[in-house]
């Protein structure tokens, strides 16, 4: 589980070198395992069903106090575990240090202090894996509250009622097969699944209900902010005694100041909606739109050789239709929006590797959180691929129909009435009977409407009717018989 976050979705499994014998599952990286995120959904899945030998927790030993709330989590699941310190030369480099003596003594784990780029404390990592996953050394620490008889000590209050809660649900834990502490914390924070699987009795949820509500009285605050105040304070006290703070490299600073300006009150709004714009204007308007245009083109030229080709050598009209205007109009129409998705998907890379998305999902939390969401679940990629999805289909339609391959139904259908007031141009294909009965409901009179007749018989009189009233009317050829 040393990915960084974001970047697997999936499992992966594979054999250590000169150990064949073990087999190493590669989970995604995640920061939590609330199940708020596919990955954090397929680890936890991954430890509460499959039940590993041992855990490697990898974390970033420059950034400590952030990554121990996953590993407090992972060791409240009573699974042998080692804790690797990785990016230790960087610590180093910047002048800090961690006494890793002290931090496994306060863990109970194995603490290993590595560096995977130079390669470095890699042996010893695994041989300490092996080693607590083969004699089933469990973590000896999963308690990380203390109690106090003082009523406005946060974590006291909290200490209790994990105790209590712990008591209640001891059975249902045991016949579900969750470990007793972590389905505790997880019930506590309202975690969805977690009380499905223990299947409380409608007392024992009355009972539990009432135990939280005192500890939100007792702490002020709501019950996931209770629970994570507990771990950061433990984590505050024990990198206290733990971890020598390195000097401020250049880097950091210009990330703080950064971060200052991406995340403030005031600015962090303004600047996503900027940089979202912008991303929206080099996508639609620049340079999607401008490769999109150059595959266009190299599109209708590959066409073109084969509408000659096959109008070369006289193949049957219906099979030569079937090929040029069903298979290579219909492929290349799709195909000619692929720069677009891929530039829209390139810009938004940047910003994950960036680390830009982290912070609009910080930004957000606290709002999204007051209607059940996490800060993450703010992803303006799907925004952007909605408009994009509206974009692609004005502009399929407007290539099918230019050949005839798509009726009126489904335009008149799958469009929207903002997406088509957004519209420069649209075509509606459409037989005139069935048009006055549907183009009032679905056609913004705003819209710069095309409409393609496709029933040839229609009076021209008709058609005079809606040219009056500023819609451009195209009657389709008549068509032409085929001796099959």
């Amino acid at each position: 589980m040393g990915n960084f976050p974001g970047v697997t979705v999936d499992r992966k499994d594979g054999t250590i070198k000169n150990h064949p014998e073990a087999t190493v599952t590669d989970l995604p990286g995640i920061y939590s395992l609330s199940p708020y995120s596919s990955e954090e959904i397929v680890t936890r899945d991954f430890l509460i069903k499959d039940k590993p030998s041992g855990i490697i927790n990898i974390v970033d030993a420059s950034n400590l106090e952030r990554n121990l709330c996953l590993t407090m989590q992972l060791m409240e699941l009573g699974i042998p575990m080692v804790l690797a310190l990785n990016m230790m030369d960087e610590v180093r480099e910047n002048g800090g240090s961690i006494r890793v003596n002290e931090l496994e003594q306060i863990l109970g784990i194995p603490v290993i202090p590595i560096s995977a780029v130079k390669n470095e404390g890699i042996d010893e990592l695994v041989s300490h894996a092996l080693h607590v996953a083969r004699f089933m050394e469990k973590p000896g620490r999963i308690d990380f509250c203390t109690d106090s008889v003082d009523k406005k000590d946060p974590v006291g209050a909290v200490h209790r009622c994990i105790h209590a809660v712990v008591h209640m649900i001891e059975p249902e834990a045991k016949q579900s097969g969750l470990p007793l502490r972590f389905a505790a914390t997880k019930l506590i924070e309202n975690d969805v699944p977690i009380e499905k699987l223990l299947n409380l009795t409608d007392d024992k949820k009355q009972a539990f209900e009432q135990i939280v509500s005192v500890m939100e009285d007792e702490t002020g605050l709501d019950r996931e902010a209770a629970i994570s105040n507990m771990r950061f304070s433990f984590i505050e006290k024990m990198c206290q005694k733990t971890v020598v703070r390195p000097h401020e490299s250049k880097e950091h600073k210009r990330s703080m100041k950064i971060d200052r300006l991406l995340t403030g009150r005031y600015t962090a709004i303004p600047c996503f909606i900027a940089i979202m714009a912008l991303i929206f204007v080099m996508t639609f308007n620049l340079v999607g739109a401008w490769l999109s245009d150059l595959m266009s083109l190299g599109v209708d030229s590959v066409i073109s050789l084969i509408d000659n080709a096959l109008t070369a050598v006289q193949i049957n009209p219906v099979v030569h239709s079937l090929v040029v205007d069903g298979i290579c109009n219909g492929v290349g129409s799709v195909i000619s929006f692929l720069p677009t998705i891929v530039t829209l998907f390139f810009f938004l890379s940047i910003l994950e590797d960036t680390g830009y998305m982290a912070r609009v999902a910080f930004v957000m939390d606290k709002l999204l959180r007051k209607i059940g969401l996490s800060g993450r679940s703010f992803v303006p990629s799907s925004d952007l691929m909605h408009f994009h999805a509206n974009k692609i289909i004005l502009g399929a339609a407007g290539v099918s129909l230019r050949y005839g391959v798509t009726d009126h139904s489904f335009v008149i259908g799958s469009l929207k009435r903002e997406m088509i007031s957004r519209a420069d141009q649209v075509i509606c294909v459409a037989d005139f009977s069935k048009f006055n009965q549907t183009a009032a409901n679905c056609i913004c009179p705003t819209s710069n409407l095309n409409v393609l007749v496709t029933d040839w018989l229609t009076d021209d009189a008709v058609c005079g009717q809606y040219t009056s009233a500023g819609v451009r009317v195209i009657k389709a050829p008549e068509p032409r018989s085929f001796n099959l």
